[in-house]
């Protein structure tokens, strides 16, 4: 904690500030020096179990994922209403911090000093650190893979979880989606989500629940309808959905704080929208991206239910 400290404060002094005027609304660069040494002091791949792979710019990605405790189970509450914002903790329950859940987002961020109070490793490949090169926009920051050896939601564990940190301190920018308060520190992505057997949202209560390994079984009185989950590469959550008639896959965005997006539409409303029985007419509709998108506005009056492993998101009606 001590070098982070110290990092902190010749990177303020040096840019004239005072750490207490310093705005955390914008973040704070690391220098390439400071990046270097930390970087040089990586560990390699396979100490995690990792193994990796190839692409096509050159640079190597890396195929593992966090690990959980069987039949754990942990229900939380939001921390702004009606946005996926959690408290989470190191090692040792150590170093609270807020975390936001991103099922649309491939893969999951860090900021600089929280990596560092969370004795997050860098990872490297034959002396080669692992950048990322995706395509989401980082607000021009460099990010490398590194792995956070324990990190915790109440007392459900996640060990050895691989996540991008962002050589910057303050803001996560654009990973935090435009959400000031709280300071979000950390974005957990489908790349650790999925993980879960069942992750339930209900934005009526403020409250998420997790399950490692149980079955979901979902309440057939309050079940209005389900759709199957879709494997589409660098798209986090896609689930099948159909616009009259019209099979299509959807990211399922429940951070987003719009109702549906749809690519090239000149289109204001949508008639019609369907996930299974669950039907949606008139439907508020903006012009974004390359696939069709939807928000959690859509949803605020339901209970949302993700289960990867089974392939299923479920939807109920608030009890």
């Amino acid at each position: 904690m001590k070098s982070i400290v110290t990092i902190l404060t010749l990177i303020l002094f040096g840019a004239g500030c005072s750490s207490n005027n310093i705005n955390f609304s914008n973040p704070i660069i690391l220098p390439k020096s400071q990046q270097e040494a930390y970087l040089s002091r990586s560990k390699p791949t396979h100490l995690y179990g990792f193994s990796v792979f190839g692409q096509p710019n050159g640079a190597v990605g890396i195929k593992g994922q966090t690990r959980l405790h069987p039949n754990h189970k942990a229900s939380v509450k939001m921390q702004k209403n009606n946005f996926p914002i959690i408290q989470i903790s190191g090692k040792n329950n150590s170093e609270k911090s807020f975390a936001l859940l991103d099922f649309s987002s491939p893969s999951s961020w860090m900021d600089f000093k929280q990596s560092q109070e969370y004795d997050v490793d860098f990872l490297a490949y034959r002396e080669r650190n692992i950048p990322y090169v995706g395509n989401f926009n980082t607000g021009e920051i460099d990010a490398y893979m590194g792995v956070v050896n324990q990190l915790r939601i109440d007392q459900l564990f996640l060990e050895n979880t691989p996540i991008y940190v962002k050589m910057s301190i303050g803001s996560l920018e654009p990973q935090s989606r435009g959400i000031d308060s709280p300071l979000i520190t950390s974005v957990l992505g489908y790349d650790i989500l999925k993980v879960f057997s069942a992750i339930q949202i209900d934005f009526d209560a403020n409250m998420i629940k997790f399950a490692s390994s149980e079955k979901y079984k979902p309440n057939e009185s309050l079940l209005v309808g389900k759709t199957k989950i879709i494997e589409e590469k660098n798209k986090g959550l896609v689930v099948e959905g159909n616009f009259f008639g019209t099979s299509s896959p959807i990211v399922l965005d429940l951070t987003g704080d719009y109702y549906l997006t749809i690519p090239e539409s000149n289109e204001t409303i949508t008639r019609q929208l369907s996930f299974g029985n669950l039907v949606f007419r008139k439907i508020p509709t903006q012009r974004f991206d390359s696939i069709p998108r939807v928000g959690k506005k859509l949803f605020e009056d339901l209970i949302i239910t993700v289960c990867p492993s089974e392939k299923i998101v479920y939807f109920e009606h608030v009890k």
